[in-house]
This record gives C-alpha cells, sequence and structure tokens, in this order.
C-alpha cells in the first residue's frame, strides 16, 4: 500500500456492533498485509473520507471542557527563538489563553472513562502492546511539534481541523532506548547509541508530505522521524503503548514469585552494609560474603525454575491491565 491511499470503513462491525479499535484504525485494509508489511517496519497512512469517524471519542468542547481536567499531565508546547523544542507545564484554567499565544495543548494520558476506555480495552484484548493509552494535542495554525521520533509505536488520529504531516517511511533506529529530537542547530547528531543525519523532510524517497483530515489515521514504528503542523487548527489523538524488555519480564516474575515461601528470604534487607569499614583490609565480612552466596544460590534457584510461559503470562497481564494501574504498581514497588 501507498502512502495516500484511500480506505473506508464504517464505525460499526458490519452486524450492528461497535467496531473494534483495530477496526476503525485499519477500516477495510487487509490484517494481514498491515502485520506483514508495515507493523514495526514501514509508516501507514489511511484516508478514511469518513470525518465522523472518531468524533465519538472526542471533540474540541469535550477537550478544553472536560479532558484536560483529568490528564496526567498538561502542557504548552512551542519553539524558542533558537528553534528548540520546549514545553511548560500549565494548568487546566490557563489552557484556552496559552492555545491563543499560539502554543500546541499536550494533554498525556487522559482518563480512561466511555469511549476512550471501551476503544483502549479492544487494544488490550488485541494485544496492542503493554499500557495503552491516549494523549491529545490541540495545535492553532501553523503550529505543532518539531521533527522527532518516539521509542513506542504510535497510532494518530485526526478527529477535528487539518495536519499537515512529514512522516519517513522507514525507522531509522529500531527499538530506540528514548523519545529524540533533533536538534535544530546541527547537520549530524552523535550519541552513544546512534548517530544520525539531520532528516531531509523534502526528500521524497525518506518521507511523505499528507495532509491529515479528520478521520484519518497514520501508524509509525519507534524510531520513525516525523514532523506536524496545524492547517488552520488541528484536534487529534495519539495511541501509545510502551514497550518491555525481557529482562523488565523477567524482573516482573521474579517480584511476584516472592511470594512464595521458599523465596521470601530474597526481599529482606541485608544488615551491616558498614561492615567493610571494619575491616583492616575493606573487604566485606565474611559473615556477610557468606549471607550473598546463600542468596545468590535461592535467586538461581528461582532463574532456573522460570519458563517461557511464565513470561508470557506476565506480558499478557501487563498488555490487559489498565495503564492506571500499572502506575499504581509502580508507584507501590518504589515506595
Amino acid at each position: 500500500m501507498n502512502a495516500g491511499t484511500t480506505q473506508t470503513a464504517a464505525t460499526t462491525n458490519g452486524k450492528g456492533a461497535p467496531a473494534s479499535a483495530l477496526e476503525l484504525l485499519l477500516g477495510g485494509f487487509d490484517r494481514e498485509e498491515f502485520f506483514g508489511d508495515y507493523w514495526e517496519k514501514r509508516s501507514f497512512v489511511i484516508h478514511h473520507e469518513d470525518p465522523d469517524r472518531f468524533t465519538h471519542l472526542m471533540s474540541r468542547d469535550q477537550f478544553m471542557d472536560e479532558e484536560i481536567y483529568h490528564c496526567q499531565r498538561l502542557r504548552g508546547a512551542y519553539l524558542d527563538p533558537e528553534g528548540w523544542p520546549s514545553e511548560v507545564l500549565i494548568r487546566p484554567g490557563q489552557a484556552a489563553k496559552v492555545f491563543e499565544s499560539g502554543m500546541t495543548i499536550g494533554a498525556t494520558m487522559l482518563r480512561e472513562e466511555g469511549e476512550m476506555k471501551a476503544f483502549l480495552d479492544s487494544c488490550r484484548e488485541g494485544l496492542f502492546g503493554v499500557g495503552p493509552h491516549f494523549n491529545a494535542y490541540y495545535s492553532p495554525d501553523k503550529k505543532g511539534y518539531s521533527v522527532h521520533f518516539d521509542a513506542h509505536p504510535v497510532w494518530f488520529m485526526q478527529i477535528e481541523g487539518r495536519k499537515h504531516w512529514y512522516i519517513g517511511r522507514k525507522p531509522v533506529f529500531r527499538n530506540p532506548p528514548m523519545t529524540l529530537g533533533f536538534p535544530p542547530d546541527r547537520n549530524v547528531l552523535i550519541l552513544p547509541w546512534i548517530t544520525v543525519n539531520k532528516p531531509e523532510l523534502d526528500n521524497p524517497e525518506q518521507f511523505m508530505s499528507v495532509t491529515l483530515e479528520p478521520g484519518d489515521v497514520v501508524y509509525m514504528p519507534p524510531g520513525t522521524w516525523h514532523q506536524a503542523s496545524a492547517r488552520g487548527y488541528s484536534l487529534a489523538l495519539t495511541l501509545a503503548s510502551a514497550r518491555i524488555s525481557a529482562i523488565e519480564l523477567l524482573f516482573s516474575v521474579v517480584q511476584h514469585s516472592l511470594s512464595a515461601p521458599e523465596f521470601k528470604v530474597l526481599a529482606e534487607r541485608i544488615g551491616g552494609m558498614a561492615a567493610a569499614a571494619r575491616t583492616e583490609d575493606g573487604r566485606l565480612s565474611g559473615d556477610i560474603e557468606n549471607l550473598l552466596e546463600e542468596r545468590l544460590a535461592i535467586i538461581k534457584e528461582l532463574v532456573s525454575r522460570i519458563e517461557v510461559e511464565n513470561l508470557r503470562r506476565i506480558f499478557e497481564h501487563l498488555a490487559k491491565t489498565p495503564t492506571s494501574e500499572q502506575q499504581m504498581l509502580v508507584r507501590e514497588k518504589s515506595t
């Protein structure tokens, strides 16, 4: 499929039931082709020619009157005089004036209620990833975000208004460890984990240039350069999901295993942290080393019991757990 190919679909599945998240996003486009040729490989654009496609999820009035009061983080985004992307945290009561001043209003992690919750539940049922959630962006004319790539897959849904995009055809970096914006004052960016040249937005071999209308959809793999700016104004939703590593899954299995009697000792704090200062050669005391050796043997025993089925169950659990509950678990572990 080439960028700009038009697909149309209704917001029901043809049987009177609400369409699933994947039905709304892809319409009639072949699922096997999408997951075989595009998923995590190439960017994807569908012009659905259906301006009411996502209006059940969000409207401008709903965003400004309700959602900005319930999101996790609300900010105004802009470019400073030197072209560097900047943002400032704002309160809901400041949003209208901030928008009028020319900033994009970004609302991170919208609440999960009503139609948006149903959509996200459908994503979890289809295992779209870990912690799928909605962010919303409301931009005034010619405003948006500078060129950057995200560390996770992104679906972009145009709700109202229009937005022009430059979208990289393929990722420039696979599985990036962080979201990255390209600096405005250099032609090459050298980091410990990547060296990249300045994106050539006007190069049609590297970038698609498209203007999205209400109901249109963009999918981008992680590590894909993109830049967008509103035409008139733009209200859009992004569907983002976290990515998780094998070691993080392993840690989750280990954490859950500590409730078993034979592994509870691993959660006990180890005393004698000042023991090294009381020895002549600066080494830990023999008692501490023996204790660590015993605990290491228990850790090895725990890990030896872990099978791929344990990792699969953890992944499915995280994928289906509401993002707000996952954040509560993270906070509990950190306290």
